[in-house]
């Protein structure tokens, strides 16, 4: 039996509202409680000043827990990591960067010590937290203006069972596999390798080398980044394309190092299930099915951007011409906005891991 006129009508005006309302985020046929309790660390940038730590909650409510950038959570989200300015200061004036930890609400805030070394104290370059949440994994130089000694070292959040994993010249970019046994970096030197060391320093090897495959893609720690895929068996790598002088990612097989060339751009980020990537392409975003390696969607201008946790959703910081007007979050199925922070100079996005 067909519908009334004026049936027809109430179910065509539904449908426009719904539309409607699915465009500011209400998430369409998914309720906006998905989002609920949804929070961020941010490092925010401000003319003249030194970035700040923020967390941010999805309802625009702020708190500040610190000084400096990098920030990144812990696996269960109970605390979080980012790069602290230190009293010290390196040859050009600027403030040597420690590891500092804290709980979200900016209580028991520790240094994490760096290995002692005779030339002056060492800067953290980088770090990364284990799958467990109870190491990480530290990329730290001596700042003295010379060529720097570079260590690869892992450590409990509160500097105990220290332990230097890196052998080779100017490590760079520890990134821990998803079981926690192993921590991959980067080796900058003439070589421009990808080793992967296990966490109790016993056993290190050589996943790829460039100078003994006479390969055209060179590690690039310029790009500085290592993401394994979620369930380990390979991982992304920013490369330099050689004999097209262009930087890019290339996937790395974690068992053989057979190396697979892919799109030209750099930081790539899994989804939890590992079914979706997404990655920068000059002042873009762009998000890509794993399987088949299928195009999906651009997000233009957009810079940092991080997954929700169950991978059905991504913030990102919204370029307003050139400026950083906030985060937005949209919905990866269909690219359609969940909602948006205005939060003008958010530079760096960390969503809180479930909890």
């Amino acid at each position: 039996m067909g519908l009334s006129p004026y049936r027809r009508l109430w179910c065509v005006l539904a449908a426009a509202v719904a539309v409607a309302v699915s465009s500011v985020g209400c998430g369409g046929d998914e309720p906006r409680d998905d989002l609920e309790g949804a929070s961020f660390a941010v490092a925010i940038v401000k003319q003249g000043s030194p970035q700040s730590i923020e967390i941010v909650e999805v309802d625009g409510t702020r708190r500040r827990i610190g000084r400096g950038g990098a920030p990144a959570w812990s696996s269960d989200g109970s605390r979080i990591g980012w790069l602290q300015p230190g009293p010290d200061k390196d040859d050009d004036g600027h403030r040597i960067r420690g590891l500092a930890t804290a709980t979200p609400a900016g209580g028991d805030r520790r240094l994490v010590p760096p290995p002692g070394h005779a030339r002056g104290p060492l800067g953290v370059e980088a770090f990364d937290w284990s799958p467990s949440g109870t190491m990480i994994a530290s990329e730290a130089a001596v700042q003295d203006g010379l060529e720097p000694p570079r260590f690869i070292y892992v450590a409990r959040p509160d500097g105990a069972d220290r332990r230097t994993l890196a052998r080779c010249q100017r490590p760079t970019a520890p990134a821990f596999s998803p079981d926690g046994d192993s921590v991959a970096h980067l080796c900058d030197d003439a070589r421009g390798q990808v080793r992967v060391a296990d966490v109790d320093g016993r056993r290190s090897r050589t996943l790829y080398d460039v100078g003994s495959l006479n390969a055209r893609y060179l590690p690039s720690p310029i790009q500085g980044q290592i993401a394994w895929r979620p369930d380990g068996r390979q991982m992304a790598v920013g490369v330099t394309d050689i004999v097209r002088s262009q930087d890019r990612i290339a996937f790395i097989d974690s068992d053989d190092g057979r190396l697979r060339p892919g799109p030209v751009g750099a930081r790539l980020r899994w989804s939890s299930d590992g079914r979706r990537y997404a990655y920068q392409s000059d002042r873009d975003v762009v998000i890509r099915d794993a399987v088949g390696d299928r195009f999906q969607r651009r997000l233009r201008g957009a810079t940092s951007f991080a997954w929700s946790p169950d991978g059905r959703y991504l913030a990102f910081s919204a370029l307003r011409g050139d400026t950083l007007g906030g985060i937005r979050i949209i919905r990866v199925r269909d690219g359609r906005s969940a909602g948006s922070i205005r939060l003008p100079g958010a530079v760096t996005i960390a969503w809180r891991p479930a909890r």
